[in-house]
């Protein structure tokens, strides 16, 4: 869209062209249905509660029908799967759809959960992936341990004939379960020549090839012996052979026994016409110390041992690098628990504020409701004694009293004749009463000096006694008494 806005002033008419490029982009929307044990992941987001919730996010909208199903409902289904997979090769999870690169120095192993849509299976697959590695090269010494050395002669043609079988039979030999199978081999350089008179020494390619694309050159030098000339001496190291036994035991190698550790040297010396081979051959042997171990054992049901598991008594042996274990086995009948019965008894007591309440070797402060439970077992039966204490605390309330009183008292029944400070005490509650006795003879005197109140004079006259309180006004014998 444009928009053109015209400004003028004395000089100058300004078009200003204003230019908007709107893109509309379409509104989408996906559903998803999930089924998830206690919790789930969403966006970021743990939801632990069934329902429909929405994601937006800029012209897109994701709504999300989701069942949560308490993990104790959830039953199991474990899946184990082993592969050989070639070392470098991508490799795609079959439940996951995610490629990972294998490779020798970092295998791989996943493992990942996935909920089978109304079955309530949680599947547990676990892959154990080992890569396969290319295959070993091979050296000049080894070729001739094996015997696969070509016949190099001043002058002749290059004779090869039974090298690659013995090179075949060599790897099928030696090859193992995470390295690629050996397909085949092939002299592909300086094989088919016919050598100078005066060579010394000749350069040739063998190529083996196995699975996994592996294609491996190798490049060889060996010396050339000279026609009708002196057998040449050649030195032929085989690799060290390693060997281990226990102690007690013994050894047998080039026709030898041995029953001490140590390294051992052998030479075999073997003559053709162009040369002598000194096939040096060593061991080195290590002899472990020999050692038993007894365990008794009793178990319920079933009793697992060095990844097997036993249902049987009796006595089973496990031997490993020279250490023997021996295992006696008890396997006893789970017992069928006793019947539970269950007795529930009530208690309800209160107490003062900073008292402390005592109940099943329990102290408590505090008001609440307390539990303690007691199990006895009577032949089939499981009694199952619950206790249960309401206790509430109540507040301590203390009441001050003053009293003046003439010549007695009487306070919660008790008749008090002297002057002092006493205490009444019941069940989170105190009273204090500060009391004063006035003799009624002193008090009556000095009323008849200083009141001349006729009234009063009567009183005294009748030895009656009044306590005037709280600005009352009484009448007694026809006089107000204020």
């Amino acid at each position: 869209y444009t928009h053109e806005e015209i400004v003028e002033d004395e000089n100058y008419i300004y078009h200003y062209i204003f230019t908007l490029e709107l893109t509309v982009i379409p509104f989408s929307s996906d559903t998803i249905v999930v089924e998830a044990y206690d919790s789930y992941e969403w966006h970021g987001k743990v939801y632990t509660e069934s329902g429909t919730y929405i994601y937006e996010e800029y012209c897109y909208q994701e709504i999300l029908h989701l069942t949560i199903i308490p993990s104790e409902e959830k039953e199991y289904l474990y899946i184990y799967l082993n592969e050989l997979i070639c070392d470098g090769y991508e490799y795609r999870d079959p439940i996951t759809g995610i490629y990972h690169i294998i490779s020798s120095f970092f295998p791989y192993s996943l493992t990942w959960s996935d909920t089978i849509t109304g079955t309530e299976v949680d599947t547990i697959y676990t892959f154990y992936i080992t890569p396969i590695v290319a295959p070993e090269p091979l050296t000049e010494d080894m070729l001739y341990a094996i015997g696969a050395v070509p016949k190099l002669v001043a002058g002749e043609k290059v004779d090869i004939a039974g090298t690659t079988e013995l090179i075949m039979a060599y790897y099928q030999k030696h090859d193992k379960n995470d390295i690629a199978d050996v397909i085949g081999v092939e002299w592909v350089s300086g094989h088919d020549v016919v050598l100078d008179t005066e060579q010394t020494t000749h350069t040739m390619v063998l190529e083996v090839w196995a699975d996994c694309d592996y294609i491996i050159p190798m490049e060889f030098t060996f010396p050339v012996s000279k026609k009708d000339s002196e057998p040449q001496d050649t030195t032929i190291y085989h690799p060290t052979e390693y060997a281990t036994i226990c102690e007690g035991e013994k050894y047998t190698w080039m026709g030898v026994d041995f029953t001490a550790a140590g390294m051992f040297i052998s030479e075999e010396i073997v003559e053709d016409e162009n040369y002598i081979y000194h096939y040096i051959y060593t061991l080195e042997l290590q002899v472990l110390p020999s050692s038993i171990d007894t365990i008794v054992v009793e178990a319920y049901d079933s009793y697992e041992w060095h990844g097997k598991v036993y249902t049987e008594s009796g006595t089973y042996t496990y031997y490993e690098n020279c250490s023997e274990e021996v295992l006696h086995l008890t396997i006893i009948d789970t017992p069928t628990p006793p019947s539970e019965i269950q007795y529930d008894i009530y208690y309800a007591d209160t107490i003062c504020e900073g008292e402390i309440y005592v109940w099943m070797g329990m102290r408590f402060t505090e008001t609440g409701t307390y539990t303690y439970t007691y199990e006895e077992i009577v032949e089939d039966k499981n009694y199952i004694y619950l206790h249960i204490l309401y206790l509430t605390v109540l507040p301590y309330e203390t009441i001050e009293y003053e009293v003046e009183a003439y010549d007695s008292y009487v306070w919660h029944g008790i008749v008090y004749t002297e002057s002092g400070v006493y205490t009444y005490e019941e069940w989170c509650y105190q009273e204090i009463l500060e009391l004063t006795i006035i003799p009624s003879t002193e008090t009556a005197v000095d009323n008849m000096q200083t009141d001349s109140d006729h009234s009063a004079q009567k009183i005294l006259r009748d030895q009656q006694l009044l306590i005037l309180r709280d600005g009352k006004t009484y009448t007694i014998m026809g006089a107000e008494i204020h």
